[in-house]
């Protein structure tokens, strides 16, 4: 007989990091949040300024200080707490999921998880050096644009703000998704290490789980033929092990 232990999982977190997840997402919001704020107090300093290829360039500069100083500085040490904590959970509760199977799973930190952890976080690096090369580059293209339609600062600002600003749920996206990630990673490295070649699909099973997950809830697959998880960003889900017992 083959079994899982869905039956054990708390169907609403079954990851158990969901207010991991609440308070990284905050942290993030945050920083963008500030910056949205700084970015509108120098659009302010700027108003009265004629907008010129010369004005671009030093708006530009202060813009790229200013993005480094609120957003990619704090982000990458938000990352470098979110992705340790994220994988040591994940490793933590794939010992805690094994051990009624009678495996005593190691769960102290490697000098291979140490690499996989390095991997996690420039994975997530680039990611976030993705939105803030978009931030700047949409602020060029909006301020060269205006040059060349004879436009002032005033008139071009809150259209150039709100294309800047970076909202609430592309902050939850992000963090989430990358939390399930290193989550994932964690678990899988443990299922290789000790064996595990088939799992059972899990989702939250609320009204918030998508069509692409929902009907996967239950199935058992191969490891090897399993769908990706995180599935999608923003994905909740997770495989548990199955294991073969006389």
């Amino acid at each position: 007989m083959r079994r899982s232990l869905a039956e054990a999982v708390n169907p609403i977190d079954p990851t158990r990091m969901r207010t991991g997840k609440t308070k990284y997402i905050k942290q993030f919001s945050k920083l963008f949040f500030r910056f949205n704020i700084k970015f509108a107090d120098l659009f302010k300093r700027y108003s009265k300024t004629e907008l010129t290829s010369d004005m671009v360039e030093s708006f530009n500069e202060r813009t790229l200080v200013l993005i480094d100083g609120e957003i990619s500085v704090p982000g990458n040490e938000i990352i470098d707490d979110y992705v340790s904590i994220s994988y040591r959970a994940g490793k933590t509760r794939t010992g805690q999921l094994l051990k009624p199977f009678g495996i005593e799973a190691a769960v102290g930190p490697t000098p291979a998880d140490e690499d996989v952890l390095e991997i996690l976080k420039q994975r997530n690096y680039t990611a976030l050096k993705g939105i803030t090369d978009d931030m700047s580059k949409t602020i060029n293209r909006e301020l060269t644009d205006g040059v060349l339609k004879g436009e002032s600062m005033s008139e071009m600002s809150k259209r150039l703000r709100a294309q800047v600003g970076f909202s609430k749920n592309r902050a939850e996206t992000f963090v989430s998704t990358e939390i399930m990630y290193a989550y994932s990673t964690a678990a899988d490295i443990q299922y290789d290490r000790y064996g595990v070649v088939e799992i059972d699909w899990f989702t939250a099973q609320d009204e918030r789980v998508c069509p692409r997950c929902g009907p996967l809830h239950g199935k058992r697959f191969k490891r090897k033929d399993a769908p990706p998880c995180p599935l999608h960003p923003r994905c909740r889900c997770t495989k548990l092990p199955v294991i073969g017992v006389s």
